[in-house]
Parts: structure tokens; C-alpha cells; sequence
């Protein structure tokens, strides 16, 4: 576990979420390559989300401090004052179960954080034996620690947040005739749950993309009509008035201007999810037209902070215990090998010199008795594996235990 690192720029670290766009659209082959150039990186998952850039590599444990200063020689520059965490080791697979789980995140317990930590784990530009094992087992082990603390009736993502305050800006009600047409441009995560939870509102989605084959499943669930994303930007007014737009994209500029947003009638609310945003600064003064940006629910989302150490606390023995099963099941994977070859050579040396006693000072039992002494002799040598596993088992925790109470520490210092 000492080889697993991460280092983090997150809403926290940055200040603003714009801080996060020099590192935002980074190629992680092309990363992983220049970082190999100074250090042996022997696995990368790149993560960016709307309020997150981590990078969470294996390498040899000795060189965790060539790697950062590596990092920060390829990757671009950071506005003045904004600087990243970085953790190792221990501290760095709670840090992961803690994201996992949902419980660093700008909204507390959100759910896309999972799938998107899951997406960059499969999408990963190099994965070796042991950050494989360590995202298997924090995707499964998030699952317990979720479940063990009460989210219940918190908004799920930002996603549900800033829908959610859309629907108060427009009034919008689950019973009536439909009064609103909403567009929703993008198909990643964000805008697929505010779709879906658009759709249980009387009114007319439309579903905007680049590739009109990405939405089609979800606006046949929707009942939406979809618009290819350039003949959007061409044509705007041949969509008609709407009275909101969502956007959520990862254009590297934003392409919401005055002028687009006067030809589609002045939508009287503009959502914007998109780090760096979709929407023009010059479209902030337009009359008439009030905006949801992720700065702006910053001081609503920021009230999740106490929440969020409240829920680590009521949640700490849960990671405690993942994070031993991460570091369990991790070596008793890549022991597996050297355990089998150990029992196989204790096995084998107890058969040779059995075999030597029957054939020896025992060779005047009879066939049955030696079947009976081969028989105890078999379970004799599965037992006392069993108890060799446990005695390791029980000899890691204890050792691990004085690791977590590290890792705590060196988590609450960073």
C-alpha cells in the first residue's frame, strides 16, 4: 500500500472552481508519459470531474516525492496561491473510500463521484497489479461505508442541486399543464440526472449533443426531442423559445452569448454545470435572464462541510475497516503466489517423511492404519495453514491499525 499516492486539487484546494481549468482536458496518456520520463510510474487513473482533478498512481514508495515534483513540472501552472494535496500510502486509499463513498464531495453523498471514480478507473492509461486491486476493492467497499451513514435527505449530486433551484426559479410543479421548454446541452453525467428529473415535471425537454446517437436512449426514457449541437449553434431560432437551458459540456470556451441566447427568446434561467463554464461572462448583465453557475451555489455547497466531518467521524470506524480490507485482501493477493509455493513445500516435505516413518519404524501398521494416519496427517497440515492465514491476518491488523491512526493524522495535518 506504501507504493499507492494521490495528489488532489479539489474545490477545497482551489478556491474557485475556475482554478481547477489549466488542469482540466489533460490527455492522461500524454501525462503518464512525461511523468515517466523523471520517475518508473507503474499505474495512472486520471480524474476530472466539475469540482475535482486527482491523480492516483503506483509507484516504487521511495520515489513519491520525484513524482510530485515531476507532476508539477508537466502540468500546467496554477493561479498564484492555489496549491495541491498530496497523500501516500494509507492516507491515500482512505482518501480514495471517502470519495468513493461520497463523503469529500462538494454536495455530501452524491452519487455521480462513484461512477465517474469507476469511469477513469476503466479508462485508465496504465493500471499495474496493485492500483487494480486497491480500485477494485475501494469500488466495493464504498458501497458499506455509504450505506452505514444518513444521506438520506440531502441532494443526491450537484446535478439535483442546481435543478432542483431551477425548478423553484421557474415555479414549476408536478401536476398541471406544461409551461416550461428546456433545453439541455451535454451528455455527461449532469445532464443525463437533470433529464431524468426533469421529466417528472409536466414539461418539453429538449436534448442537445454533438453525437445525437449518445441521447437517444435517454429521450426515448425522457419523451424529449433531440438537436444536433451545431445545427444549435447555426440555427437557434429554429428551435423556438425556451424558458431554461442547462449546459454541461466540456467545450474549452464558453459558446452561451448574448446573441445566442437573444435568439432563443431570453430564457429566463441559465444553468450552467460546466468547469470552465459554457456561458460568456457578457451574457451576466442580460435583463431578465438569472443564472445558476456552480460559484453560485458555492455558499450552499459549502454548508455541507460540517456535515461532511461530521459524516467522516460517524463513518470513521467503517473506513477503518475498509481501508484493513483494502490492505488485506491487497497482500494476501500478492502473497497468494509465495503462500501457495511455501505450503506446497511444507506439504510436500511432511510427505516425504511420512512416507519415510511407514516405510521405517512404522512399516508394521496395516493398510487401514495408514490410511488413517495419512488421513490425519492431510488435515493436520490444512489446519495449521488455516492458522498460519490467521496468525498474518491477525499480526497485519495490529500493524495496520497503527497505520490508520497515522493516516488520520497525516489526513488532518494536509
Amino acid at each position: 500500500m506504501k507504493q499507492i499516492g494521490a495528489i488532489i486539487l479539489s474545490f477545497e484546494e482551489s478556491g474557485q472552481l475556475g482554478n481547477l481549468s489549466p488542469w482540466k482536458g489533460i490527455d492522461g496518456a500524454h501525462l503518464l508519459r512525461e511523468l515517466r520520463e523523471d520517475v518508473p510510474v507503474h499505474g495512472l487513473v486520471f480524474l476530472s470531474t466539475c469540482n475535482r482533478v486527482e491523480l492516483i498512481y503506483s509507484a516504487p514508495d521511495d520515489r513519491h516525492a520525484a513524482l510530485e515534483c515531476a507532476a508539477r513540472r508537466v502540468l500546467p501552472d496554477l493561479p498564484r496561491g492555489v496549491q495541491p494535496r498530496s497523500l501516500r500510502g494509507p492516507a491515500a486509499v482512505r482518501h480514495l473510500l471517502q470519495l468513493a463513498a461520497g463523503l469529500e464531495s462538494m454536495v455530501l453523498g452524491e452519487t455521480e463521484i462513484r461512477a465517474q471514480l469507476k469511469a477513469a478507473f476503466e479508462e485508465a492509461p496504465a493500471l499495474d497489479r496493485r492500483l487494480r486491486l486497491v480500485f477494485q476493492s475501494v469500488l466495493r467497499e464504498s458501497r458499506e461505508i455509504r450505506q452505514s451513514i444518513s444521506l438520506s435527505r440531502l441532494p443526491l449530486s450537484v446535478a439535483s442541486l442546481a435543478t432542483r433551484r431551477l425548478c423553484d426559479m421557474l415555479g414549476l410543479e408536478r401536476k398541471g399543464e406544461s409551461a416550461a421548454r428546456i433545453a439541455i446541452i451535454g451528455s455527461g453525467p449532469m445532464s443525463q440526472q437533470a433529464a431524468r428529473y426533469l421529466s417528472k415535471f409536466p414539461v418539453e425537454l429538449v436534448l442537445i449533443n454533438r453525437t445525437l446517437s449518445k441521447v437517444a436512449s435517454l429521450a426515448d426514457v425522457c419523451g424529449a426531442r433531440v438537436v444536433r449541437f451545431t445545427d444549435f449553434l447555426e440555427r437557434p431560432r429554429e428551435l423556438g423559445r425556451l424558458d431554461a437551458v442547462i449546459s454541461a459540456t466540456s467545450a474549452p470556451e464558453p459558446f452561451i452569448t448574448p446573441e445566442l441566447l437573444e435568439d432563443i427568446g431570453l430564457p429566463g434561467v441559465v444553468v450552467d454545470m460546466a468547469v470552465p463554464g459554457d456561458v460568456s461572462p457578457d451574457c451576466m448583465s442580460l435583463p431578465g435572464v438569472r443564472f445558476v453557475t456552480m460559484e453560485s451555489m458555492r455558499e450552499e455547497l459549502t454548508r455541507n462541510q460540517r456535515r461532511r466531518e461530521e459524516a467522516c467521524a460517524e463513518a470513521r470506524e467503517k473506513i477503518d475497516e475498509a481501508a484493513f480490507r483494502v490492505n488485506a485482501d491487497l497482500i494476501a493477493t500478492l502473497s497468494g503466489p509465495v503462500m501457495a509455493r511455501l505450503q506446497r513445500e511444507v506439504r510436500d516435505q511432511s510427505r516425504r517423511r511420512l512416507t519415510e516413518l511407514l516405510d521405517g519404524r512404522l512399516r508394521h501398521l496395516s493398510s487401514r492404519d495408514r490410511r488413517m494416519l495419512y488421513t490425519w496427517a492431510i488435515q493436520a497440515n490444512r489446519d495449521l495453514n488455516r492458522l498460519h492465514r490467521r496468525g498474518l491476518e491477525a499480526v497485519l491488523k495490529h500493524y495496520y491499525a497503527d497505520l490508520a491512526v497515522e493516516s488520520r493524522i497525516e489526513s488532518a495535518g494536509s
